[in-house]
């Protein structure tokens, strides 16, 4: 969840984009603009940004708040690829 206005939302896009290319096999990257999608982000009670939230057959498996690191959030992936 991401906002265009959103400073560390600009610098998480090319990390994040560079980890879902990186294990495509493993990843489908979705990106959801709390603006364009108020409904859906009321609706997930996002109320900060940036927020990446991994999906493991459509459960929930991990979240993160905020500007996150590229090895942590590549951890995840790899960690929930399993």
């Amino acid at each position: 969840f991401w906002a265009a206005w959103c400073g560390p939302c600009k610098k998480l896009k090319p990390i994040v984009e560079k980890l879902a290319k990186k294990h495509s096999a493993l990843v489908e990257l979705k990106t959801i603009d709390v603006d364009q999608n108020n409904a859906l982000a009321d609706a997930m009670h996002i109320n900060s940004i940036p927020l990446l939230i991994l999906y493991k057959q459509g459960k929930e498996v991990w979240r993160t708040l905020g500007l996150a690191a590229e090895s942590d959030v590549e951890k995840a992936i790899l960690d929930n690829s399993k």
